[in-house]
């Protein structure tokens, strides 16, 4: 990673499912805390995307139903705590980082298939290739995270309006 550009938050513990619950009661889980913390976000207060100490959240998870969940319950909290995190079509606050879902190596040369894309995989085509199924982000190497970080697939996060 760059650090003059890049900074990463591994969470530890269970995200809270914040709907619902009282500002006190969000304030006080230790996951929450490290989020708002690094991002220079007060709960109880609008957020000024020109003072947040990052200009994006991106969010990497795992790419199983754990990491899903897990995505989902952090849209869920920006969302119902900062609302107009989301309101930016053209340059969106949040985006979901999106990981290689399948990875083929041969000698130094990797190719890369997304859950956008994976479909178009057949492991026909690649015989004499290493494939790995890249489930979760430990699976990925040094060189997998440098091609991810200097060539994002991102999905975009915003509230076009439609949201119920």
């Amino acid at each position: 990673r760059d650090p003059d550009i890049h900074g990463f938050l591994p969470l530890k513990g269970k995200v809270f499912n914040v709907s619902g619950e009282s500002l006190t009661d969000i304030a006080s889980n230790k996951v929450i805390q490290d989020i708002t913390n690094a991002l220079g976000l007060v709960i109880g207060s609008k957020a000024d995307r020109s003072k947040l100490r990052y200009g994006k959240v991106k969010i990497a998870t795992d790419m199983d139903h754990d990491g899903s969940a897990i995505c989902g319950l952090l849209i869920n909290f920006f969302y119902n705590l900062w609302p107009e995190l989301f309101q930016d079509k053209e340059d969106p606050f949040i985006e979901v980082f999106m990981t290689p879902f399948i990875i083929a190596s041969k000698n130094k040369e990797r190719k890369y298939w997304y859950g956008k894309n994976y479909h178009e995989f057949n492991p026909e085509d690649w015989k004499g290739w290493a494939i790995t199924r890249a489930k979760g982000l430990g699976t990925l190497t040094e060189q997998d995270w440098d091609y991810s970080l200097k060539s994002p697939e991102v999905q975009p996060i915003y509230d076009d309006g439609n949201l119920k």
